[in-house]
């Protein structure tokens, strides 16, 4: 991870976790991991392992154990700027670790959607509209004012938004 971490400048974190019921001999949860992440902050490469999920999977976490497959999370604010003035969205791509068919863990790249949200700040289509990237489940990723980033995107459009324009999106 770290040599892949240091020839990808563009990335903003990898990371991998690993399934105590994998790697730890008699654990019967099936919950609890531990976490490698490393990412770069004020110019230095920083790391961590952490132990994660001991009562019970996060929401996204609980989603990749099932889905098994590779995929990019939803849109969400960066948890280690959270609150912070520096806070931004990103996304995760993720591959499952697979052993025999059953999840073992999970190896993840996190990537800032900063280049969208500078495009987007140019975009004027037309005289009243605003350019956005919204995701597949309505979030919004990319908006002018950025106060709306990370709100469904019904918080924007109200109720005009019904489910019509949310299916059209996915």
């Amino acid at each position: 991870i770290r040599s892949t971490f240091k020839a990808n400048p563009n990335v903003y974190s990898f990371w991998d976790s690993w399934e105590y019921s994998y790697i730890k001999p008699g654990w019967s949860k099936d919950c609890g991991r531990v976490a490698f992440t490393i990412w770069t902050e004020g110019g230095q490469t920083k790391e961590s392992i952490t132990e994660r999920s001991l009562d019970g999977d996060p929401e996204i976490y609980a989603h990749q154990k099932v889905l098994k497959k590779e995929n990019a999370f939803e849109p969400y604010m960066d948890v280690f700027a959270a609150g912070k003035a520096e806070a931004q969205m990103m996304t995760s791509l993720a591959v499952p670790l697979l052993r025999n068919g059953k999840f073992v863990g999970l190896m993840a790249e996190d990537v800032t959607l900063n280049q969208f949200q500078k495009l987007l700040e140019g975009i004027k289509p037309l005289p009243d509209a605003e350019a956005m990237l919204i995701s597949q489940n309505g979030i919004i990723a990319g908006f002018p004012n950025k106060e709306m980033l990370s709100k469904k995107v019904i918080a924007l459009l109200g109720k005009d938004c019904d489910v019509q324009v949310l299916d059209s999106i996915k």
